[in-house]
């Protein structure tokens, strides 16, 4: 083989060295999922639990790497949680701010803590916050969509991640 088919030969071999270099470590795959909504209740017919009623919305993880199947780094492992606060919460608060709120008006009973991530209004005046909660493995495979919050796990206790 000539100097010039070497050198073709050298580039093709790299150029597929490198296409599958970059599908080992490329991430993993999207899916899109539509799922039932989660509903908390209607905070009138809570009565007075209502303030300490929380619900999951949705569990995620994220972080590591993997190449060529082998898992490399950690992961952080969060449950967004969803509950009742006081009228007056939501117009103290906005996205990304930190939980639980240094208001009077946001005081709430649910044992969360982490990042607002969904604020809203119920049409009889109490606040809806959704807080990401990061949370142990354990904890992150024994919680579910719609399950109540917190579970009856020492895990998910908050600060145990």
């Amino acid at each position: 083989m000539n100097r010039d088919g070497r050198a073709i030969l050298a580039v093709a071999a790299g150029a597929a060295v490198l296409v599958l270099g970059f599908m080992a470590v490329r991430p993993g795959t999207s899916e899109i999922e539509y799922l039932p909504s989660v509903t908390l209740g209607d905070p009138q017919d809570l009565g007075p639990s209502a303030m300490s009623a929380a619900v999951v919305l949705g569990t995620g993880e994220s972080g590591g790497s993997s190449f060529l199947w082998l898992h490399l780094g950690s992961k952080t492992y969060r449950v967004t949680v969803q509950f009742y606060a006081p009228p007056g919460c939501f117009e103290l608060v906005e996205f990304g701010d930190q939980w639980p709120a240094p208001f009077p008006e946001c005081s709430s009973n649910v044992p969360v803590a982490g990042v607002i991530t969904g604020l809203g209004n119920t049409p009889t005046g109490e606040s809806i916050v959704a807080v990401d909660v990061e949370v142990a493995r354990d904890c992150f495979d024994n919680v579910a969509r719609g399950s109540s919050w917190p579970p009856a796990v020492s895990a998910c206790t908050p600060g145990d991640s």
